[in-house]
Formats: C-alpha cells, structure tokens, sequence
C-alpha cells in the first residue's frame, strides 16, 4: 500500500470518528434531558458568612453593631480581629508559573475579613487606603442555606480621608441576605 492509500484511510478513519462523536454527542449532550433527579435532604449546617475583600494597597476594617472589628485599625497600624467567628487576612497574588509574564510586586494581593455564622446585624466597612487612590472591594453574603449575593465596588475614588458604607444582613433563609444601607465620606 502506497503512503498516499495509507493516508486516505487514516483521513477516512478520522472523518468516520468526528462523524460518531457528532451523532453522539448531539442525541446525548445537546438534548437537555434528565434520567434521573435527586433532592438531597436539609442539613442542620450552618452555611451562613459575610465577606469583604479588597484588592490591595486597599485594607478594610468591618464594624459590628456592637462596635467589634475585624480588619486593619489605621489609628494604631494594627490588625485587629473582636468580631466573634471572624478572620482578616492577606492572599498574595500568584505569579504566572509560564513565566510569560512578569512577576507581580510582592505587595499585591487580597485582603480579606470573613465572618463566619453572623446573626442578623448591620455591618459597616471602612476603606482604607491614600486619599484620591482607587480602591474595589466585593461584599459577599451568604444565608445559612448557602444562597450567596455579592455586590462588587469598582474603581472607587477615596475623595476623603474615610468613605464607610454600612450593610443590612440576614442570614434568615428565603429573605434578601444584604444590602447597602448608606454611605459616608467625611474628614
């Protein structure tokens, strides 16, 4: 058999395959069917969080209704965790492991508090960082369901030396977990 007959027969070979796979996956994948459904039972968990996140030079502190925070305090330099079931922490950004790109500077990353298991409460965030710097955070929440909202604040301007937004949450099942209940910019 000539190279020419051999490479007929392979293009042949790959061209009945493509076809099979065609045939099939259109009967098996594009036609949305169900064999069979499963309702996993309710747990007793409690999945229920709220999350502030902020890209760096940006810190947060979050403030409870009881005055309890979490996060960086900019009058002592310190980092301060009171709020109970609460975390803050910083999450290095990755380095391209290719190598195609540069590596980013050491201080970029996440910061981040988390709350975990809060009652419902109000909470508010300072945002810390240079005024007229630019600043994003994200606020995620979750019901003791695991129902997550989130809500992301982008490219932000700091026009004043504090800008604290405060955040209704309910961890309640069935009932909206956050929101944005006011904003202030002062000094």
């Amino acid at each position: 058999m000539g190279r020419g007959n051999f490479l007929i027969i392979i293009l042949a070979s790959l061209i009945i395959f493509a076809s099979l796979n065609l045939i099939i996956f259109n009967q098996t994948f594009i036609v949305n069917k169900a064999l069979d459904i499963q309702t996993m039972p309710t747990s007793n968990t409690d999945y229920s969080r709220f999350e502030v996140t902020s890209l760096s030079p940006t810190q947060i502190l979050v403030t409870d209704e009881n005055g309890n925070n979490t996060g960086f305090n900019p009058e002592t330099g310190n980092v301060v965790k009171e709020i109970p079931n609460s975390i803050y922490s910083f999450e290095a950004a990755y380095a391209d492991p290719s190598g195609k790109n540069p590596p980013p500077p050491p201080e970029s990353g996440v910061y981040t508090v988390y709350i975990k298991s809060p009652s419902p409460t109000s909470f508010r965030v300072k945002v810390i960082n240079d005024v007229g710097g630019l600043y994003s955070f994200a606020i995620y929440a979750s019901d003791r369901n695991a129902r997550t909202e989130f809500d992301l604040f982008e490219n932000e301007k700091l026009t004043t030396e504090e800008h604290i937004y405060t955040f209704a949450y309910n961890p309640l099942a069935g009932k909206q977990i956050f929101s944005k209940t006011n904003f202030i910019s002062t000094k």
